[in-house]
């Protein structure tokens, strides 16, 4: 699993910089596939090693896993290149999605967290720029390089406008937070906004408004709605972990409202 990148792989364009780590477009020499290169900002070796070994075993068309892992004086996560726009870029190109589009979407993903919780991780980091949709029809959770063992201690580092209360609490990652962002997802795929939009301009007002205040009913912002999904997705909402759904539940939610 650990080469040198010298000689096999090449760093091409910086595609993102960050407090934590940079990502760049690269090329792997061995078979001239595309590859993301995820290049860690410190030197968490041991904690990214333990995760990147359990995500490897991962297969799953709604995750994109490492495919490789080099442990130099900071950490390069190796990942394969999907091709496809980001929900984030299609949200800000078309504002929503059609809502059994959008269910359909989040059953796919919902299924690909349940098989990464599996393992014995969390995402962490869910939010729209990090789905790709694949040839416009499925979508992909990427960016593993945030994934946090179940029992980690490591403290986290999420997206303020997709962290989970409890986590600002000083509570742990879990299914439950990662649940709590991927509700989030859904709610702006269907409402065309974030439930917490007023706050975007804010880092603090929006984990503030997670933390303090209660989002709009989906119905409200969108009308038509099924009401059954609009009280799903609230419930998926709520500051206490524990008070959330079941993924299990989530999922016949979701199978109900693409009928």
């Amino acid at each position: 699993m650990l080469t040198r990148p010298e000689s096999r792989y090449v760093l091409l364009d910086e595609l993102a910089a960050g407090p934590h780590a940079s990502v760049y477009r690269g090329m792997d020499r061995a078979d001239g596939s595309d590859v993301v290169v995820k290049i860690f900002a410190d030197s968490r070796a041991d904690q990214i090693l333990t995760e990147a070994r359990a995500a490897v075993r991962l297969q799953h068309p709604n995750i994109r896993g490492p495919k490789d892992l080099l442990l130099l004086d900071r950490p390069w996560l190796i990942l394969d290149h999907v091709t496809g726009e980001s929900l984030q870029d299609l949200l800000d190109r078309q504002d929503c999605v059609d809502v059994s589009v959008a269910c359909f979407w989040t059953w796919q993903l919902l299924d690909g967290l349940m098989a990464l919780w599996r393992t014995g991780l969390v995402h962490h980091d869910v939010k729209p720029a990090n789905i790709v949709i694949r040839d416009g029809l499925t979508p992909v959770l990427v960016d593993l390089g945030s994934c946090l063992a179940l029992d980690s201690s490591a403290p986290p580092i999420s997206t303020p406008a997709f962290t989970a209360p409890e986590l600002l609490r000083g509570g742990a990652a879990s299914p439950a937070s990662d649940l709590y962002s991927l509700a989030l997802c859904l709610f702006w795929m269907v409402a065309g906004r974030h439930p917490f939009a007023e706050h975007h301009g804010s880092s603090q007002a929006m984990l503030a408004a997670h933390r303090d205040e209660h989002p709009a009913e989906l119905r409200s912002c969108r009308p038509g709605v099924p009401r059954g999904l609009s009280r799903r997705v609230a419930r998926c909402l709520h500051k206490e972990p524990t008070a959330r759904p079941t993924a299990v539940a989530l999922r016949r939610t979701l199978e109900a409202a693409c009928r």
